[in-house]
C-alpha cells in the first residue's frame, strides 16, 4: 500500500515539474502545475499520518 502512495507522489512530482505535452497553452500548463503543487502537501501529510499511526 505504501508503494502505491509513493508512486502517486512521484507521479504528482513529475506532473508538477514536467507539464503534459498535450496542453497547447501556457495558461493550462501553469494551472496544471499549481494544481499538482497544491495537491502535494495533502498527500505528504496523509503519508506522514499513515506512517505515524502504523
Amino acid at each position: 500500500m505504501r508503494s502505491i502512495v509513493m508512486g502517486v507522489l512521484l507521479f504528482l512530482l513529475l506532473f508538477a515539474l514536467v507539464p503534459p505535452l498535450s496542453t497547447p497553452m501556457t495558461l493550462t500548463m501553469i494551472q496544471s502545475q499549481s494544481l499538482a503543487l497544491a495537491l502535494l502537501p495533502f498527500f505528504a501529510f496523509w503519508l506522514l499520518r499513515r506512517r505515524l499511526y502504523q
